[in-house]
């Protein structure tokens, strides 16, 4: 079985992340960059206005956490 069959068989499992990963390194971009940049639509590397957002709304939320974790009721 040809590595191409395989990634075919096997892309359906695999993250996004991943399977971006595998085509970046088992292929050139002539042959699956269309593939790519759809992939790389929907992931947040593809949208870094909207990963920006995201991460600052996560360090907010991370911060209540860690406030609550330091907090005197678990020292």
């Amino acid at each position: 079985m040809s590595s191409a069959q395989t990634l075919k068989e096997i892309a359906p499992f695999l993250d996004p992340h991943l399977l971006l990963f595998t085509l970046q390194k088992t292929s050139t971009p002539q042959q699956t960059g269309e593939l790519q940049n759809q992939i790389k639509g929907k992931l947040l590397i593809g949208q870094k206005d909207n990963a920006k957002k995201l991460e600052d709304q996560a360090k907010a939320e991370a911060s209540k956490l860690l406030d609550v974790l330091a907090g005197p009721d678990f020292q």
